[in-house]
C-alpha cells in the first residue's frame, strides 16, 4: 500500500531529497506517472514514496542537483530486484526531515524552490547566482532585488535619467555594456507569463531609449527567476510548477516564437491544458487499429519513383503488421516500423536508435494521426518525423477516414479512438510543424520536404 510523506520519522543523516509524494507524481504526469518517470510499474517501489534518500555524489552536479542516475538498495521482500535504478525524475529536494505532524501551517505549505527542472534537452532551468534570469550579457531581476548586483551610486544615477512618473517593476542589467532598462511588467504578480510593457534604457553616458510595448506584447517566462523565496507578489512554487507544466510540451511547439503572447495564447496554452488535464500520453492506445494490408499510398509512392530502391524509410505507427515492409523490401527499399503499442519496446529502441538525427531518407505516417485524440501527441509524431528525416526528404502523412455525419469519436469496446479526418483536415494538424506541408492528389497523400 502507498504511505505518504508524514509517515516517516525525522532520521540522523540530514538528507537533502526525498522521492516525491504521490500527489507530486500525478500532478506531474497523471494516470501515467509511473512510465513518465521511470518508476517500476508493478508497484515494488512504492514504498519509497514521500521517503528521503541519500544521494551519491557522483549524480550530484556542481551546484548539488541531480545530474546522473544511482541504484538504491531494495527492502522490499515481495520484489524480486536487488537494487533500484533513481534519477532526478523521482525526487525533489527539501529543506529539513521534519514530517508535516511536526511543522507549522506555513512550513507545510512551503516547498524547497530549487528543484530539478530541465528542458526537454536536459538543459537546467535555475536562477542566476541567487536571483534572476541571465540571458547572454543581460540579467533580469525584479526591481526588489536591485542591490544583490548592482552598485547602489550607479543604479540611482541612471535612474535620475528616467522621465517623471515612469512605472517600472523589472530591471534588465548589462554589466559589460553598463547600461540598465527600466521596465514595466503591469501583470507580473498575477499573470503566469507576464507581458513586456514600456522600458527605457539607460547608458552610463545618461543616453535614454524608450521601447513602448508592442501591439501583441512580448512575455515573460520562468517569473520565478526573477525573485527569491521570500517574494510575497505571487506564489513562488506554483510559478515554478507553470515551469515544469510548459517545459512538458517544450519539444512540440516553436521555441523561437513562444515570447510572442499571440502565439503563446493561440498555440501553447492549449496543449498546457491538456497536460493539466492529465492527458499527456495517448488515452487509447490505437493498439487494435492496425490492420492486415498494404497503405493505399506505399504502392503509388514507389510508382512516382519518391521511394527509391537502396533508401530507408521510417514508418510511426505502422503497426503490427510487416506486409507494408515486405512489399518496400521487394522494391529494394529497407522499412523500419516504429510503433510504441504494436512492437516492443526493444523493437522500438533499435529502430529509434538507427533512424533517428537525419539518418532516415523519408517518413511515412499512414492513417495514424486520425486514431490519436490529442493534439500534443499528434504534434510529438510529427516531430519524430522532423528529427528522423534527412535534410532534403520527404515525409508523406496520409489520414483519410472521413465517414459522412460522424464527428470524432471513441470507438467502443476497441480502445481506439477516430477523428473522422479527410485528408484537408489532416493537413491542419500537420502544418502547426510544418507550415509548408502540401496535399499531392497523384500521390494520395500530405508531402513534406525537410
Amino acid at each position: 500500500m502507498i504511505t505518504k510523506l508524514d509517515n516517516f520519522l525525522t532520521e540522523s543523516v540530514e538528507y537533502k531529497y526525498r522521492f516525491k509524494t504521490l500527489q507530486e507524481f500525478e500532478k506531474e504526469g497523471g494516470d501515467l506517472w509511473r512510465r513518465r518517470c521511470g518508476f517500476n510499474t508493478t508497484g515494488g517501489m512504492d514504498y519509497l514514496i514521500g521517503t528521503n534518500v541519500d544521494v551519491p555524489d557522483y549524480a550530484k552536479g556542481s551546484n548539488g542537483e541531480v545530474v546522473g542516475s544511482f541504484n538504491v538498495p531494495n527492502t522490499n521482500r515481495d520484489a524480486p530486484q536487488t537494487i533500484w535504478g533513481v534519477d532526478s525524475r523521482m525526487l525533489t529536494m527539501i529543506v529539513d526531515n521534519k514530517p508535516n505532524y511536526m511543522k507549522s501551517k506555513e512550513e507545510r505549505n512551503k516547498r524547497f524552490i530549487r528543484e530539478n527542472i530541465k528542458t526537454k534537452k536536459g538543459s537546467p532551468i535555475k536562477r542566476y547566482k541567487e536571483v534572476g534570469k541571465k540571458m547572454g550579457n543581460d540579467l533580469y531581476i525584479h526591481v526588489n532585488y536591485v542591490d544583490e548586483y548592482i552598485n547602489e551610486d550607479f543604479y540611482n544615477k541612471l535612474k535620475g535619467n528616467l522621465p517623471k512618473g515612469v512605472k517600472f517593476n523589472i530591471i534588465k542589467y548589462n554589466e559589460k555594456n553598463k547600461t540598465i532598462s527600466f521596465i514595466n511588467s503591469p501583470d507580473f504578480d498575477t499573470a503566469d507569463e507576464p507581458i513586456v510593457s514600456d522600458a527605457y534604457k539607460i547608458t552610463e553616458e545618461g543616453k535614454v531609449i524608450k521601447t513602448v510595448e508592442k501591439s501583441t506584447p512580448q512575455i515573460y517566462h520562468h517569473k520565478w527567476m526573477f525573485v527569491k523565496d521570500d517574494y510575497k507578489g505571487f506564489n513562488v512554487s506554483e510559478s515554478i510548477d507553470r515551469s515544469r507544466r510548459w517545459l512538458d510540451v517544450s519539444d512540440v511547439i516553436n521555441m523561437s516564437k513562444i515570447g510572442s503572447k499571440g502565439y503563446w495564447d493561440n498555440s501553447v496554452l492549449p496543449l498546457i491544458e491538456n497536460n493539466i488535464k492529465g492527458n499527456s500520453k495517448q488515452e487509447f492506445t490505437s493498439a487494435k487499429t492496425s490492420i492486415k494490408q498494404i497503405p493505399k499510398p506505399t504502392k503509388i509512392l514507389v510508382e512516382h519513383n519518391e521511394l527509391e530502391s537502396g533508401s530507408k524509410n521510417l514508418d510511426i505507427g505502422g503497426g503490427k503488421f510487416n506486409l507494408m515492409t515486405n512489399f518496400l523490401m521487394e522494391q529494394g527499399i529497407t522499412n523500419y516500423i516504429y510503433d510504441p503499442f504494436n512492437k516492443s519496446k526493444e523493437h522500438n529502441n533499435r529502430v529509434e536508435k538507427i533512424t533517428k538525427d537525419n539518418q532516415s531518407d523519408s517518413v511515412t505516417i499512414f492513417n495514424v494521426l486520425n486514431v490519436i485524440k490529442e493534439e500534443v501527441e499528434q504534434l510529438r509524431i510529427l516531430k519524430q518525423a522532423e528529427n528522423a528525416v534527412k535534410e532534403g526528404g520527404k515525409i508523406y502523412i496520409y489520414s483519410d477516414y472521413k465517414v459522412k455525419g460522424k464527428g470524432a469519436r471513441e470507438v467502443k469496446g476497441r480502445d481506439s479512438y477516430q477523428q473522422n479526418y479527410n485528408l484537408k483536415e489532416t493537413l491542419a494538424v500537420v502544418q502547426k510543424v510544418f507550415p509548408d506541408a502540401k496535399i499531392i492528389r497523384k500521390l494520395s497523400c500530405i508531402v513534406v520536404i525537410k
